[in-house]
């Protein structure tokens, strides 16, 4: 599904995975001829699912994005994309069976960075911090039922006044609706 996201000006920027390609795409909407300007992020192979996009105080687009593997020599994966100057730097922020699922970008004010995201084999919601210019940190969170055979749970997160992260979960089973706070490491 897409994701959305409006600057400072209010301009929408939107991510998205172009399902026949299974590459990851960035749009940005160009008043001046009336479209979306549009640009492959990640190529890389079947990936882009789950993108959850957000635009830092500077403008630069950031996406957190599920990368599909399935196979030993490439495995499921969440992964993180962010546009400079330069162009876009991708990285993988976790990788492995069931990992990277329903990844939730939030930046603050401060420029600190979450990425939300499921866990399947550990049946765990993992949330990676990154102070500004700093790397991801990855802190565990057992929850329990958020799969039920293959069917996976899902989630959202925001976070609260105090700094803390909150989690809406899908629970598989017994389908219903959990309401989390997460205490993160300082």
């Amino acid at each position: 599904s897409p994701s959305l996201a409006l600057d400072a000006q209010g301009i929408p920027h939107v991510a998205y995975l172009d399902y026949p390609a299974k590459d990851l795409k960035y749009a940005r909407w160009n008043a001046t001829v009336k479209k979306y300007d549009t640009e492959t992020v990640d190529s890389s192979g079947d990936c882009g699912e789950f993108a959850s996009l957000a635009i830092d105080a500077q403008g630069a687009p950031h996406i957190a994005y599920f990368q599909r593997g399935g196979k030993a020599d490439h495995p499921d994966g969440l992964r993180y994309a962010t546009r400079s100057a330069k162009g876009w730097r991708t990285q993988t922020l976790a990788a492995g069976p069931g990992l990277g699922f329903t990844p939730k970008l939030i930046i603050e004010a401060t420029g600190r960075r979450l990425v939300g995201f499921l866990d399947k084999t550990a049946s765990a919601y993992k949330i990676a911090v990154a102070a500004p210019g700093g790397e991801f940190k990855i802190q565990s969170f057992k929850v329990e039922n958020l799969w039920a055979q293959d069917e996976p749970g899902q989630a959202d997160m925001v976070v609260a006044q105090d700094g803390q992260p909150r989690t809406l979960f899908w629970l598989a089973k017994p389908h219903a609706l959990c309401f989390m706070k997460f205490e993160l490491a300082p």
